[in-house]
């Protein structure tokens, strides 16, 4: 198994092929978008917050004009 630093410290990456994961019937765990997943939970909580929107992943609207014109 390929082990490496991660750019935290005391953290390691392990990296395997997805492919290779799935033919040992391996659970693969994303770490990475349970991160962001905390972090957009957080935004929501803070838009609640501060702007009064309530708001989820569900709820957050797909086309908005204001978020592909900062893009």
């Amino acid at each position: 198994v390929p082990i490496e630093p991660a750019r935290m410290a005391d953290r390691q990456v392990i990296e395997w092929d997805k492919d290779d994961i799935d033919i040992l019937k391996f659970m693969k765990v994303d770490v990475l978008a349970l991160g962001m997943l905390t972090c957009m939970k957080r935004s929501f909580d803070l838009l609640a917050e501060h702007k009064g929107m309530t708001l989820d992943l569900a709820t957050i609207p797909a086309e908005d004009p204001a978020t592909y014109a900062m893009i």
